[in-house]
């Protein structure tokens, strides 16, 4: 909620988010869902959303990527680097 409030401030459009798991555990699942709708509604405008830090095959990965809301334009990137 922090950073989709962050980024509808900024006052210009912000083409590229970059999300950095590598040190979140885990999610509840009302973290995931906050999580899963924020991020819908920022691709939906336009962004470019690449989700990093763990594998798609991880209990995060299955939390974030839920059935409630799809997320079509998604990138996932095991490691930045």
């Amino acid at each position: 909620d922090y950073v989709s409030r962050r980024l509808a401030h900024e006052g210009r459009p912000t083409e590229l988010l970059i999300l950095d798991f590598r040190r979140v555990p885990s999610a509840t699942a009302a973290a995931a869902r906050l999580l899963r709708a924020a991020l819908a509604g920022l691709a939906d405008s336009g962004m470019k959303i690449i989700l990093a830090g763990f594998e798609k095959d991880s209990a995060l990965w299955e939390a974030i990527h839920g059935e409630d809301v799809a997320l079509p334009k998604l990138h996932h990137f095991p490691l930045l680097d």
